[in-house]
Formats: structure tokens, C-alpha cells, sequence
């Protein structure tokens, strides 16, 4: 996190993401060293990474820090599955510097029986229009 920040103070950007590392198991994750190099890249870059298969990195909410300005218009919408999905698109475009640290900062716990992995009806009508909302 540390790093994240001194990245959004140096390059004054509105978006900075960090890699991220899955699994069930945080202890060998929270003995890494995560280097503080990263890229400077504008929206259409980020678009371009998210659309061309840096899906999770780019549409995960949780693995960035955010410029706060950028939700005095966006907030993500409540009772919703795949919220994210619609809304990321906003705060990027909204974003004139993002900066990308290649390095895994960020650990997501698989649960066996999460929203991310059992789909139920409501949750694909949610996935639907979260794509059309990217559309838009």
C-alpha cells in the first residue's frame, strides 16, 4: 500500500493498480517483497490492457487507490452483482494518469462458495447488465 501511494503523491495520478495474487493461503504472499516500479499509462492504455486480457487486474475494485474527486460523480450501485464491472469503466474514463505496479500488492481469498464462483439467476441478470452499462 505504501508504495501505492507514494506512486499516486509522485505522478499525481488519479488511479493507481496494483498486481494481484488468488489463493486460499496469505502467509508466503505477506512475506513478499513487492517492488515499487510501475507504469504510467493513460485511459485509452487501460482500456486497451482491460479489453485485451488484464481483465481481473484492471476491473477489480479492490486492488487500487483512487484520487477521491473521481467518485464525487460515480458511485457503485447498490444490491447489484458485477457492480464493478459497471462502474470501473466510469473511473477510468475519468482518469487522465493511471499508474500500473506489475507486482502482486494485493491477495485475494478464494471462497469456495462465493458470488465470484457459484452463479445463481439473479447474479447472470446482474452480469448482463453490467456489460451493457460498460457498453453505454
Amino acid at each position: 500500500m505504501q508504495n501505492m501511494m507514494c506512486a499516486a503523491l509522485k505522478e499525481n495520478a488519479d488511479i493507481v493498480i496494483c498486481g494481484i495474487e488468488r489463493g486460499t493461503d496469505c502467509a508466503e504472499f505477506l512475506r513478499k517483497k513487492i517492488r515499487s516500479e510501475y507504469t504510467v499509462i493513460g485511459m485509452e492504455s487501460a482500456f486497451a490492457r482491460m479489453y485485451g486480457g488484464e481483465w481481473p487486474l484492471f476491473i477489480s475494485p479492490w486492488n487500487k487507490l483512487y484520487r477521491k474527486t473521481l467518485f464525487e460523480h460515480v458511485r457503485f450501485p447498490d444490491g447489484r452483482y458485477f457492480e464493478d464491472a459497471a462502474t470501473i469503466n466510469l473511473l477510468i474514463s475519468a482518469s487522465s494518469k493511471i499508474c500500473v505496479m506489475e507486482d502482486e500488492g494485493s491477495f485475494y481469498y478464494i471462497t469456495p462458495n462465493s458470488s465470484s464462483v457459484t452463479k445463481r439467476s439473479i447474479e447472470l441478470q446482474d452480469r448482463e447488465w453490467a456489460l451493457r452499462k460498460r457498453m453505454q
